[in-house]
């Protein structure tokens, strides 16, 4: 993704994110992020802010990307 394309998702996900109140909104932020191929890291943030509002498939989701070392485990993390 270019960094034009990248800023201009940032932007619109900090004007739509005071509005998102379901785990599943922000699971499928992450789900969107990841297929527009932004950065792995940009993603990992919405699947743990899906994980931590208790969306289920975010955090085994979450689990998979911690197993394959693309997210580092943090103490809050489902194991």
């Amino acid at each position: 993704m270019s960094d034009n394309t990248d800023a201009a998702l940032f932007e619109l996900l900090a004007v739509i994110q005071p509005h998102i109140t379901d785990g599943a909104e922000v699971r499928r932020i992450a789900e969107l992020l990841e297929q527009l191929g932004s950065t792995m890291e940009a993603a990992v943030i919405w699947w743990r802010r899906a994980a931590d509002m208790g969306d289920a498939d975010a955090k085994d989701y979450l689990s998979v990307l911690i197993d394959e070392g693309i997210a580092e485990r943090r103490p809050t993390d489902p194991t």
